[in-house]
This record gives C-alpha cells, sequence and structure tokens, in this order.
C-alpha cells in the first residue's frame, strides 16, 4: 500500500439517504399502515435534516515496546493493537458521527416506538458516515483486507484510551461536532472513533466479543481466540 502519509481528511458533506421500504420491513412494520405512515414521514424529516460528518487521519505508527503503538507523539496501550498495527505501513485513525443535526432533532421524540425509530435512523447515519470513511480510504490508499479497531470494544483496548483518541484528534474532533465527556461517551451518542488498518488475514473486533444478539456484528465469535489465546491472533 503505497501512499504518503499526510495530516488530517475532514468529510463535513456525506450523502444520506433512507431505502423506507427496507426501513419499514427492518422495523417489521410492513403490515401496520398508520405506523408506516409516521416512519415514512420521520425518515422524510431525517433526510432533510441529517448531516452525517467524519475525519480520519493517514499516519505513521512507532512500537516502542510489546504492548504499545504511538501514533503522532500519542501513545495507546494493547498487545493487541500493537500486533494488528505494526503489519500495516500506515494506520488511519477516524471519528464518525451521525451529526449533531439529528441529534438535536431526536430529542424531541418520547413516544417508546418512535423513539425506537429514530434511534435506528441515527444508526444508519453513523453507518453512511462510516462507509463514506471506508470508500473514501480504499480510493486514496488501497489497503487489502480493510480491518478496524475501537477503544473499549475488547478489554484488550479498554474504553479509557477514548481520551488519547480524543487527544490525537485534537480540534478537529470539534469540527466536526463530536466531544467527550468526563463518563468516556462520546456527544452526539451515535459516533464511533477507531483506527484502521490494512491486513493479510483481517481482523474484526466481533471475533472476540461474547455479546450476544449485537445488531453492529460483522463476524461470529470465536471463542478459541479469547482470554489467553486472544493474542495469538496476530502474534509477530
Amino acid at each position: 500500500m503505497a501512499v504518503t502519509v499526510m495530516d488530517k481528511i475532514v468529510i463535513d458533506k456525506i450523502p444520506f439517504s433512507l431505502d423506507i421500504n427496507l426501513l419499514i420491513d427492518g422495523l417489521r412494520l410492513k403490515d401496520n399502515t398508520p405506523a408506516s405512515d409516521v416512519l415514512t414521514r420521520l425518515a422524510d424529516d431525517a433526510m432533510r435534516i441529517g448531516r452525517p460528518k467524519a475525519l480520519y487521519k493517514i499516519s505513521s505508527a512507532e512500537y516502542p515496546d510489546e504492548e504499545s503503538v504511538v501514533i503522532n507523539k500519542i501513545a495507546f496501550h494493547s498487545r493487541l493493537l500493537k500486533n494488528n498495527l505494526c503489519e500495516s505501513d500506515i494506520v488511519l485513525p477516524f471519528l464518525c458521527t451521525c451529526g449533531t443535526e439529528l441529534e438535536e432533532w431526536s430529542r424531541q421524540f418520547t413516544d417508546i416506538a418512535q423513539k425506537y425509530w429514530v434511534n435506528t435512523i441515527q444508526d444508519l447515519a453513523l453507518g453512511s458516515a462510516i462507509k463514506f470513511v471506508e470508500a473514501s480510504i480504499q480510493e486514496i490508499c488501497h489497503p487489502r483486507n480493510l480491518s478496524t479497531m475501537n477503544p473499549g470494544s475488547l478489554d484488550d483496548w479498554p474504553i479509557q484510551e477514548q481520551r488519547n483518541m480524543f487527544r490525537l484528534f485534537g480540534d478537529d474532533a470539534l469540527r466536526i461536532g463530536v466531544t467527550l465527556t468526563e463518563s468516556l461517551m462520546m456527544k452526539p451518542l451515535k459516533s464511533m472513533s477507531g483506527i484502521f488498518f490494512a491486513s493479510e488475514k483481517g481482523f474484526v473486533n466481533c471475533q472476540l466479543c461474547s455479546l450476544e444478539n449485537c445488531p453492529g456484528r460483522r463476524s461470529p465469535y470465536q471463542k478459541s481466540l479469547t482470554h489467553s489465546d486472544k493474542h495469538k491472533l496476530h502474534d509477530v
């Protein structure tokens, strides 16, 4: 993957559209015409209001020891992260969000069903931002088997590392409207941070996560890779 290491790419105009029929089917409202009509109006409003946003950095990394990764002078601590990233010529820290516009719009709803529908729409907006970043990275960097790790998704890279992610993003996080609270929650809530990297074998957090019925699951849980064996996935 030959590419010049550069600074940041901020994307504040990400297309956001919804397939109303798929949304209705996914929320099991196909046979409920009144609810479907309400959902359609909500989806139309969301597409008019929604402004998903994202940023990512094309960076190099240093590995001072077996459990540390240093990116732009910011240190991250995880053996698994180090073992994964050291395979890649470049690393790509990223931050994606559904956008403050949808976050503010969502606060008006008090009906339980509508809150759930709006939550789903925000998830889809975040998904649009993530897909857009992946496509941008593919176009610019041409990585093979683009993989990702996210702080807090695995015990080996705990949520406390989110502070270092936001130190790395600096004021650029504010440019897309994302902040980190004292309790390590991102605002807007439908936001995601992490690091993309190229991997010959490929890696997905879900392989090491036992959470059942997760709507974001992208790969089956592999119990053999957990506990004492989890670092063997990408040992150097």
